[in-house]
């Protein structure tokens, strides 16, 4: 396909990356829509695909670098190939997929660490935070949660 002399026209409508971003890759014109994600499997082959010159990889990584909005992990420069980050660098090779990066980042070690958040507020800061956590509330529509903030705020609980 890649011989043919007309325009090639790509389109990402999910996701779009690995072995599927070489063949993606190849288009004159690459088109995604609004959430869709497309991902080259390293600077070097986005080097390779774009000016057929791996030497270039450093100046891909840059111009990857400054793109992605989303990106999990963006590896830049000959000292950092994806196996630097798979095993000591970062974020390992478990990455977000199906759009996830919008919100999530790599898997990382705190995803097997068991957290808990202790809340215990002084009288300032209940007296601070109070109206605040009832406007909220009650934007959600969640009356009990407001509700019970107010009542400790009239009971005079501090």
């Amino acid at each position: 396909m890649s011989a043919l002399r007309t325009p090639i026209v790509t389109s990402v409508i999910g996701e779009g990356g690995s072995g599927g971003a070489l063949g993606i890759g190849i288009g004159d014109v690459v088109l995604m829509l609004e959430h869709s994600v497309y991902s080259v499997i390293s600077p070097e082959g986005c080097a390779a695909i774009l000016w057929k010159d791996q030497a270039r990889a450093k100046e891909a990584a840059e111009a990857l670098r400054d793109e992605p909005h989303t990106a999990s992990a963006v590896f830049v420069g000959r000292r950092s190939p994806v196996s630097m980050g798979d095993y000591v660098a970062g974020p390992n090779h478990t990455l977000p997929t199906g759009g996830a990066a919008r919100y999530r980042g790599p898997l990382s070690v705190m995803d097997f660490q068991r957290w808990q958040s202790v809340v215990d507020l002084s009288a300032k800061e209940f007296d601070d935070l109070s109206p605040v956590a009832c406007a909220l509330a009650a934007a959600e529509g969640l009356r009990g949660h407001e509700r019970a903030i107010r009542l400790r705020m009239e009971d005079g609980v501090r």
